[in-house]
């Protein structure tokens, strides 16, 4: 019939574009895939992401989510599952990294892939560190995921989100978050500080935040609510990407796969409300405020949304103590950082999508060996090692043990990382000897088997990292 055919030619055409060489090519898919599904839906009479919701709806208690692949525009909307197996997928993807931040145990590109498919509704699964295995009446088998997100935490009395070196030097712990709720239990434990919040998901939520300007108030003011007393919050200013898309984002098709200023220049209309309504929530609490800005190449970047970002502030007319930064997420700004620090309050290292740019991967394609890139820690060395201002980090490489001590040489004094790290990664830090100097060690080495090995003789703490 009808439908099907069609959905077996977006499928072929799916292949094309994801597994071509050409980069145009495979971002031009979501056009593809956005169009493709509204005519699949009109031929079958229903839209396909309601379809899914009823689904969800229908089984009442906590699911376990298993896909190809899952968008975050439709996790967003599905309650929270209790974990999410995909066979496709990657570790640095934006749904893992939500995910993660919600404390929500997922595995990414499970294999063998044959067995994968054979995984039906009813089934039992259990999910241990990077394995799940899959029971029904009279059926076993196991599944072992290439890349995985633990999930595991540890619930303290401790309220401080800070952590003190052995030498005395004061390092702030902060948290990743998307939602308010993620950020209110964190507060019931400890003095919330937010080291990134990812706004664009509270607008792939509800998409009228984008223009309304009351409602983007309300929202913003519900996160402020949620982070209690002499909290901190870093407000990442709207980041659009290929898996981060919704049709609304963009007043006009040909705007679409603009980033950062690119995209801030052709939809000044959301920018200035995203803005507004982010100062004008904040006049009511006495949170510390910082804005922080994606996707920085260079000072005129800079400089072109510091002058929009200073407008807004003395229209609102209102004493508002708030700070600026940069986030450092392409080679160009490493390597500015050195200017870029004079006009600005901070910098944050975005290491998800600096590393991919500096070695040239797609976040659907990354491998696990890429973090041991070592002419990756040569960038970083050169880009930062004149940089005096606060330097934080926000990436996943932030929240991996066997980075944190190299991070610390870097001059990075404030970890920003998902929720469920956040206990493991405090007690790393306390156990880390500051005089232990690596950074130099792991610059003259070659290759990237190298460094791991070198990481795995070096570091006491290297197997934290699955606990």
């Amino acid at each position: 019939n009808a439908p099907k055919a069609l959905f077996a030619a977006l499928q072929s055409l799916n292949q094309r574009f994801i597994g071509s060489v050409n980069d145009f090519y495979r971002q031009r898919w979501v056009d593809f895939e956005d169009a493709g599904r509204s005519a699949l839906d009109k031929l079958i009479g229903m839209s396909y992401e309601n379809h899914c919701l009823e689904q969800f709806k229908a089984v009442g208690d906590l699911p376990v989510v298993v896909a190809v692949d899952l968008a975050p525009a439709l996790y967003l909307k599905i309650p929270k599952p209790a974990a999410i197996l995909l066979r496709d997928g990657g570790l640095s993807s934006h749904l893992a990294l939500l995910a993660a931040n919600q404390g929500i145990p997922i595995l990414v590109q499970l294999e063998p892939k044959n067995d994968f498919d054979k995984i039906e509704d009813q089934n039992w699964i259990e999910i241990h560190n990077n394995t799940c295995a899959i029971y029904s009446e009279g059926y076993h088998k196991e599944l072992i995921s290439k890349e995985a997100v633990t999930t595991h935490s540890v619930h303290s009395a401790t309220q401080k989100s800070e952590v003190v070196l052995s030498n005395g030097q004061k390092i702030r712990l902060s948290i990743n978050a998307d939602d308010s709720v993620t950020i209110s239990e964190h507060s019931k434990r400890y003095q919330v500080s937010v080291g990134l919040f990812r706004t664009e998901f509270l607008y792939l939520r509800d998409h009228e935040l984008l223009t309304n300007e009351e409602k983007a108030i309300a929202a913003y003011s519900e996160v402020f609510e949620s982070t209690g007393y002499k909290s901190s919050i870093t407000f990442r200013l709207i980041d659009v990407d290929d898996d981060k898309f919704s049709a609304h984002f963009y007043s006009q098709q040909s705007h679409r796969n603009r980033r950062g200023i690119d995209y801030y220049k052709v939809e000044p209309t959301i920018l200035r409300t995203q803005i507004r309504a982010i100062l004008k929530a904040a006049v009511h609490y006495e949170t510390e405020l910082r804005v922080m800005v994606p996707m920085i190449r260079n000072l005129d970047d800079w400089f072109y949304i510091e002058s929009i970002l200073n407008d807004e502030k003395r229209q609102i007319n209102k004493q508002t103590n708030i700070q600026f930064g940069a986030m450092i997420e392409l080679p160009s700004a490493l390597f500015s950082a050195e200017q870029l620090q004079d006009s600005v309050d901070f910098l944050s290292l975005g290491t998800n999508d600096l590393l991919r740019y500096s070695i040239g991967q797609n976040r659907s394609a990354a491998n696990s060996s890429d973090i041991y890139e070592p002419a990756f820690f040569r960038m970083l060395y050169y880009g930062l090692r004149r940089v005096q201002k606060e330097i934080s980090i926000c990436g996943m490489l932030g929240a991996n043990p066997e980075f944190l001590s190299l991070f610390l040489e870097l001059g990075v004094t404030n970890f920003s990382v998902p929720v469920n790290q956040f206990e493991k990664i405090k007690e790393v830090l306390r156990q880390i000897d500051p005089t232990r100097q690596l950074l130099l060690d792991i610059l003259r080495l070659h290759t990237r088997q190298e460094v791991e090995d070198f990481l795995k003789s070096e570091l006491p703490y290297f197997n934290v990292k699955n606990s």
